[in-house]
């Protein structure tokens, strides 16, 4: 039996396979069928409604469901997985803003995000160069992003403050 936590929309919901069609979400059971067409395409069976899908992963655990021409963010955790997020989330809480500094001297040469937009832990903020590799620095906590201290083009010393997000 495989469990999971899957997150839509900041609501999580307990999702477990019980064995070759049968899947129960929280504690309600449906009958499914998944197959695999080509590529990111499927067609799911759901009780007795057909849905052709395209399933894209963006990493690990974050996928985007398309379904009749509908995007659904989701991150999807096996349910161990899960209880060791929130542990850590309970030991370190999140801070109210982070400072992010440039990891090595680099130049910045796309900035993604911009003062006011709202980010998830793990969104691209901005691409800084460095010895000849693109490094995408990404948010480590979600919030917004207060200041962004750069513009594109701009060469910066390690230790330099790139942006804020609070």
């Amino acid at each position: 039996m495989d469990e999971f936590v899957v997150t839509v929309n900041s609501k999580k919901r307990n999702v477990r396979f019980l064995g070759n069609s049968l899947i129960t979400v929280e504690s309600q059971e449906f009958q499914h069928e998944l197959y695999h067409l080509s590529g990111d395409t499927y067609l799911l069976k759901l009780e007795n409604k057909i849905y052709e899908i395209f399933i894209t992963q963006i990493d690990e655990e974050k996928f985007i469901i398309s379904i009749a021409g509908r995007n659904i963010h989701t991150i999807v955790r096996t349910s161990l997985k899960e209880k060791a997020v929130n542990l850590i989330e309970q030991n370190f809480p999140i801070q109210n803003t982070l400072e992010v500094k440039a990891p090595m001297p680099g130049m910045i040469i796309k900035i993604i995000k911009k003062p006011g937009d709202e980010v998830l832990k793990g969104d691209s903020i901005l691409i800084l160069e460095a010895m000849k590799m693109e490094n995408d620095l990404k948010a480590h906590i979600s919030g917004k992003i207060i200041f962004i201290n750069v513009k594109e083009g701009m060469a910066v010393e390690k230790g330099y403050s790139l942006f804020t997000i609070g």
